[in-house]
């Protein structure tokens, strides 16, 4: 056999190890498309929150600004 060549055993060999690194990338692919649809979840959970958090603070400003007319126009003591 000449020295740069391959035996059959070592191919034999290295098609079992690409086979088993192939299996672990399916896996990693799997887990990963997973990990993908859970951040877009979250994604949109925060997006939903951002919009409450909005109206909250508008709510808190409008009710300020409401009560401070209010002690402006009542008399002070």
């Amino acid at each position: 056999m000449p020295p740069d060549s391959i035996s059959p055993r070592d191919f034999g060999a290295l098609e079992s190890n690409v086979r088993h690194l192939q299996q672990q990338m399916d896996r990693v692919e799997r887990s990963l498309a997973s990990v993908a649809e859970q951040v877009a979840e979250m994604r949109d959970t925060l997006a939903k929150a951002k919009g409450g958090w909005i109206g909250i603070s508008t709510m808190v400003t409008a009710a300020g600004a409401v009560g401070a007319f209010i002690a402006r126009i009542l008399p002070h003591p």
